[in-house]
């Protein structure tokens, strides 16, 4: 599936009971007689840590974190396996690519399309539950035929950020993400030389993939590609940027938004699944549904700063109230309903 489709088989986790399962939050000390586990540094080797007794989820993914195309879909699974680990139970992360130094294991699956993935997984998971971060991901999993009492919503989060940096004295636009054909940058360049005429200013392309040349070629004058940039730069231009601009028609929720949102910069998308849960239009910001309509809402708010500043306080409350904490209890929940369903009976991870 699609690492933006926003939705992940619940039934995707196997493990042994826990003869006495530690309180949340707490690992339980290693004991005399445990076997060693493994996990996995950024050199891709197994390294050895204490076992722990619980749970243990296999987290099947195309890409770890490390990986630089790696986006909002590998951030929430990070989130969610240290959320487990923490709790004292075992995470394994199954995937293809570079991988870093995690509190979990980490596997690597030889590739981003494994046999697991594109033959086994799909038969797998007829009748399994499906955990979505958007209700309009929800809905588009009931038009491709799961039931809706098989769809459990999961709520997303967002980091905290470091103190605000400054606005931009001058009009800047940010789109962020990887630079991939269905995020639909060279989009965003055409419309660019619409509404540059109209507002000034710079549009910052910031992130790094395969289609990065060729929209380097396409672009106009006031565009910067940066390529991958820290977390400190992202920060930055996050907070220095007067809005986000975010034209894919592909995605699950779309993190960027949140972390956009958090640091008081409204968004502009198109109505699609995802973004019409993390957008709130007309108060967190503008969703479109045509390419002239997008050029307008651009370059509107752009020129009408009191609508945009609270668009932008708007935004700020509402990412506030996104914990991964909360992601993380909820994850647990399903599992443990995963479990009952199962008939198999013991202590839960929650």
């Amino acid at each position: 599936m699609k690492d933006e489709s926003g939705f992940i088989p619940a039934e995707i986790a196997s493990g042994g009971p826990a003869a006495t399962p530690p309180a949340p939050g707490v690992p339980r000390p290693r004991q005399a007689g445990d076997r060693a586990s493994r996990a996995t540094g950024p050199d891709g080797d197994a390294r050895t840590s204490p076992a722990r007794e619980g749970r243990h989820v296999l987290f099947v993914a195309w890409r770890d974190l490390a990986h630089p195309w790696a986006g909002g879909s590998e951030v929430l699974v990070d989130r969610l396996a240290e959320g487990i680990t923490a709790r004292g139970h075992r995470a394994t992360l199954m995937c293809g690519g570079p991988v870093g130094e995690r509190p979990y294991r980490v596997v690597r699956s030889g590739g981003m399309y494994t046999l697991a993935e594109s033959v086994l997984m799909p038969r797998a998971h007829r009748k399994n539950l499906f955990l979505t971060v958007s209700s309009s991901t929800a809905a588009a999993l009931q038009r491709l035929g799961v039931g809706r009492d098989r769809i459990r919503l999961l709520c997303n989060g967002v980091e905290p950020p470091a103190p605000l940096t400054p606005r931009s004295p001058e009009p800047l636009f940010l789109a962020l993400g990887r630079l991939t054909d269905y995020k639909r940058i060279d989009l965003l360049l055409r419309l660019w030389e619409r509404v540059r005429p109209v507002v000034g200013g710079r549009l910052l392309i910031v992130g790094d993939g395969p289609e990065r040349r060729r929209l380097e070629a396409l672009a106009g004058p006031g565009v910067t590609f940066t390529g991958r940039v820290c977390e400190e730069e992202k920060h930055r231009l996050l907070c220095a940027a007067w809005m986000l601009l975010h034209p894919a028609m592909i995605e699950g929720w779309g993190i960027v938004v949140a972390e956009a949102a958090i640091r008081c910069t409204p968004a502009i998308g198109f109505e699609v699944p995802g973004l019409l849960d993390s957008v709130l239009t007309g108060q967190t910001g503008i969703l479109v549904r045509s390419e002239g309509e997008f050029a307008s809402a651009w370059a509107s708010l752009a020129i009408d700063h009191q609508t945009r500043e609270a668009f932008g306080h708007a935004a700020l409350s509402r990412a506030m109230q996104l914990q991964w904490s909360a992601a993380v209890e909820g994850f647990c929940r399903v599992a443990d309903e995963t479990w009952a369903r199962s008939g198999r009976h013991h202590a839960g991870f929650s």
